[in-house]
This record gives structure tokens, C-alpha cells and sequence, in this order.
């Protein structure tokens, strides 16, 4: 998938399909139809052809990209509500009942999808932490000199 961005970016979209489109078939074989790895080559797939003005194809792509991100999305939201109803039919005495939670993704998870699927790896830092690692990556820094 990286070097179909690069060649992308390089606008040569011919040999970029190329490449984004064996990802596809490694990441289907790899991952599975209803992987994000797999939703997120078919929007790199949609996003080159969409470049070369092939809208059909890009349009066909971003669908398939949107049904694996809805299959997902609602898988999460079917276990969420049956769990809700497993505990409205239990025999169990209860006070109230808790309202299944359907939440819409926040930009930062968006990210960390992203980033996953493109192998980043994010560390989360505190403000504390910061200013020490900048110290020491400057004495490591003076070793090497």
C-alpha cells in the first residue's frame, strides 16, 4: 500500500493501481472481507481512481470500503444492544435497567485506525514525560558527537 501512495503522489496512478490493487488481494488473503485493513485498500484503491477520473470505479471501491466500515460498526452496536436485553429478560431483581450506548467514533480513534492499518505506532506521552525525554535524547545526543 505505501508504494501505491508514493506513486500516487508521484501521479503515476497506471502503476500505483498496480500495487494498491495486489494489497488488496494480500490483505483479503491475509486479513479477511471484513477486516478495516481491507475496507481501508479499497479507499486507496477509490482515491487513485477517483485521481485519474475513473469515477465509476472509485465509486465502486468507497462502496465497498463503506460496507465493511457499516458491518463493523453495527456488529459493535448488535453486541452492545443484545447484552442490554439479556439483562431486561434476566430474572435478576434490578433498580434500573442501563440504555445501550451508541456512540459515533471520535476523530482521534479515526486516527488510530488509520494509523494502524498503515503501521504507525502512536506512543502517548504525559506533559511530564516530554521535557525528560528531551533531556535525554540530548545527552544521547553529546555521547554521539
Amino acid at each position: 500500500s505505501m508504494l501505491g501512495l508514493v506513486l500516487h503522489g508521484l501521479m503515476n496512478y497506471d502503476l500505483s493501481l498496480k500495487f494498491l490493487q495486489n494489497a488488496l488481494k494480500i490483505t483479503l488473503k491475509y486479513h479477511g472481507a471484513t477486516s478495516l485493513k481491507f475496507a481501508h485498500s479499497h479507499h486507496l484503491l477509490a482515491t487513485v481512481y477517483e485521481s485519474k477520473g475513473e469515477f465509476r470505479l472509485a465509486l465502486q471501491h468507497e462502496k465497498e470500503a463503506y460496507s465493511v466500515y457499516k458491518s463493523q460498526t453495527l456488529t459493535k452496536q448488535a453486541v452492545i444492544l443484545q447484552r442490554a436485553l439479556n439483562h431486561i429478560y434476566s430474572n435478576t431483581a434490578s433498580a434500573c435497567t442501563p440504555a445501550p450506548k451508541f456512540s459515533t467514533p471520535s476523530l482521534p480513534m479515526i486516527l488510530q485506525q488509520l494509523n494502524i492499518t498503515c503501521g504507525i505506532l502512536l506512543i502517548p506521552l504525559s506533559e511530564q514525560q516530554v521535557p525528560d525525554l528531551k533531556t535525554e535524547l540530548k545527552g544521547a545526543h553529546k555521547v554521539d558527537q
